[in-house]
């Protein structure tokens, strides 16, 4: 079918007479049995693995993350429970330590002092008593 359009031309003034033809448009059938359809069906199918595959991947990757940050924090509190014996266990030696230096110090004190006394006593005695 065809049709007769007039169309006008700003600089001339002549008439300017096309013919056009009419196009009709054709729609594709997308029944059942198509295979229009059938990659429609199979187009969303990918689309909907491709969306479950990526959920799956990102809960992957937190599981992951959560497990290595668990891990971590384990790690950690394992290393500061060890500092904390080690801590305890240096003061404990520092303490024991000190005892035994007071004991020592104050041990070898009172052996001077016994000493001194019997040095005095000796010595006293040998002025008191010139034959000894």
């Amino acid at each position: 079918m065809t049709s007769l359009s007039f169309s006008i031309v700003a600089r001339r003034s002549i008439l300017n007479f096309k013919v056009l033809q009419t196009i009709t448009r054709r729609y594709v059938q997308s029944g059942p049995g198509s295979t229009s359809h059938d990659a429609t069906n199979a187009a969303k199918r990918g689309l909907n693995e491709a969306l479950r595959t990526g959920e799956n991947l990102k809960n992957q990757a937190t599981s992951s993350a959560e497990n290595m940050a668990d891990s971590t924090k384990d790690s950690a509190h394992g290393v500061a429970d060890k500092a904390k014996q080690a801590a305890h266990g240096a003061w404990e030696s520092a303490k024991e330590t000190a005892h035994k230096t007071k004991d020592n110090v104050f041990g070898k004190a009172d052996e001077a002092k016994e000493s001194v006394k019997e040095t005095a006593k000796r010595s006293m005695n040998t002025k008191k008593d010139p034959n000894c």
